[in-house]
């Protein structure tokens, strides 16, 4: 049972993926969303105009200032808090929050199999899935949890599914 779950959810990870890309992005430019907004240098400085997410276009560093969460890039079946092809880091501030619902294809973090995710701050960031069926906490190349300034925390918080990818 678990074997066929895990080759159920590499190929729906494989597809989404497929459309995802082909969807959102025409051309080589990186792309940021969060939640259901594209990130651009109009909106940079203040995502929501609420002072809670924000993303530097020069270091290219998405920061998460008492941030929650829960709307998501809707996109051929899959839904993702945050989809990125290419950050530097995630600043964590205070205590920020993605929540997913119910979704066939649900990811928390979808970034790419050729991108780290990086986490700074010294704040925390939860994940958490409400009736997943098939929920991912974060896809990228690899995780990597504070550097030597600083000590993120991050949790995933799931029934089902897989709380990291990484294909690096």
């Amino acid at each position: 049972m678990l074997k066929r779950k895990l080759i159920s959810l590499a190929l729906s990870t494989a597809m989404c993926m497929t459309f995802l890309s082909n969807a959102i992005v025409a051309d080589t430019e990186p792309y940021l969303y969060v939640g259901n907004v594209a990130v651009t240098d109009d909106n940079a400085d203040d995502v929501f105009k609420d002072g809670t997410v924000s993303y530097d276009t020069d270091t290219m560093v998405l920061t998460l200032n008492g941030a929650t969460i829960k709307d998501g890039l809707k996109n051929c079946g899959l839904i993702s808090n945050i989809v990125a092809d290419n950050l530097s880091a995630i600043e964590l501030i205070g205590e920020n929050k993605l929540i997913g619902d119910t979704s066939i294809c649900y990811y928390g973090i979808l970034g790419t199999m050729n991108h780290d995710v990086v986490f700074t701050g010294n704040g925390s960031l939860d994940i958490t899935f409400e009736d997943e069926e098939s929920a991912t906490g974060i896809l990228a190349k690899n995780i990597i949890n504070g550097d030597k300034n600083s000590s993120p925390k991050v949790s995933i918080n799931l029934e089902h599914g897989y709380p990291i990818i990484c294909g690096g």
